[in-house]
């Protein structure tokens, strides 16, 4: 069984970009959570993803991942979203937004923070992101304790988890910014002593 999680992009032009700065820039899960070992993500292009037929698009697949894994790879989507996505309107937010696809059909809006928070329905409060796509680990509600306990047993800093993700996503959008979409700098790779 598998998942795919997509981001429609406004061209085909801007597709094929960020594929490649991302076949060069994008260090796989593994890289930067050593401990992981391997990796249960992939980066596809329409037409190889699982369970989404969308065009035009770039995004992962995946199986079940690890906590550090997901929250990775989801806020890799969210900032491809931000940066090369396109907008769609969602009527209670009066707008059109960015949006990531799950499974081919389930489009989840992504806000950024500094101009959403304020004003976003209480029902979006969970499609906030920071500018460079960063979301926290750390959950809210009934499934607070649940992730706490796993951490505790994996003997893992979550405030160490969302300092690692969003190094990553802030050296990628430097990278972007800056038009060095073909570098080949490789940037840190850290060692995660949990």
């Amino acid at each position: 069984m598998g998942y795919s999680i997509a981001v429609r992009v406004k061209s085909k032009t801007l597709r094929d970009q960020m594929y490649q700065f991302l076949q060069v820039n994008y260090h796989k899960p593994s890289e930067v959570f050593k401990e992981l070992g391997y990796d249960s993500s992939r980066l596809v292009l329409d037409g190889n993803m699982a369970y989404d037929s969308g065009k035009c698009s770039i995004g992962f697949n995946y199986s079940c991942m690890d906590e550090a894994e997901n929250q990775y790879v989801y806020c890799v989507l969210y900032w491809i979203a931000l940066k090369v996505g396109k907008r769609r309107p969602f009527n209670k937010l009066g707008a059109s937004v960015p949006y990531i696809v799950y499974d081919g059909y389930e489009a989840w809006p992504r806000l950024l923070r500094s101009e959403w928070e304020s004003k976003v329905p209480a029902e979006f409060k969970w499609c906030l992101v920071e500018g460079c796509g960063f979301k926290s680990c750390r959950r809210e509600g009934h499934g607070r304790k649940f992730y706490e306990a796993i951490a505790a047993m994996l003997g893992r800093s979550f405030k160490k988890q969302d300092k690692m993700v969003q190094e990553e996503l802030q050296r990628l959008d430097r990278l972007w910014n800056s038009g060095e979409r073909n570098s080949t700098y490789g940037g840190p790779r850290w060692k995660t002593h949990w």
